[in-house]
């Protein structure tokens, strides 16, 4: 088994170092760990989905809010604004 993980590593020996070719890619993925964390929290506290449906929706709204919230912006301030925008087009 070992073997096998080292093999597999040596042949994504380029990739795994890219980022000592270009400075602007993180060396660590703690940033894109911590935005999970939320989400998996939630899903415990939950107990989980109930089917694809409920995941697809779970999924979709804390992609928003993390994406929303990484912009510097008030998710709820951008949920009012969007859905102001429905309001006045039906």
């Amino acid at each position: 088994m070992i073997n096998h993980c080292r093999a597999n590593t040596i042949a994504r020996k380029e990739k795994l170092l890219t980022f000592l070719d270009h400075p602007a890619i993180a060396i660590h993925n703690n940033q894109a760990e911590s935005y999970i964390r939320e989400k998996v929290i939630r899903r415990k506290i939950s107990g989980g989905h109930k089917n694809l449906n409920g995941a697809a929706a779970g999924n979709l709204w804390i992609s928003l809010y993390q994406t929303v919230r990484k912009n510097g912006l008030s998710f709820f301030f951008y949920l009012q604004d969007r859905f102001k925008e429905l309001i006045y087009y039906n």
